[in-house]
């Protein structure tokens, strides 16, 4: 989950990856944002976008249940 700053240009970003993957990539609990913060999560979204992947494909999801 991503609970750093809100800019517009994230925004812009956030609702453009739900308009092509149907959710927004900062609600989901399967991934941990953890250290990489603001400026990575403006970087991947906007990969994510422009080659129309979703987040998971550059971030690990963290489903270790043994945390």
């Amino acid at each position: 989950m991503y609970f750093g700053k809100i800019t517009e240009e994230l925004e812009k970003l956030i609702s453009e990856y739900e308009e092509i993957f149907g959710y927004d990539p900062r609600d989901d609990e399967m991934y941990e944002i953890g250290d990489r913060g603001y400026k990575a999560f403006i970087v991947v979204l906007k990969k994510c976008i422009k080659t129309k992947k979703e987040i998971y494909d550059y971030w690990v999801v963290d489903d270790d249940d043994d945390d």
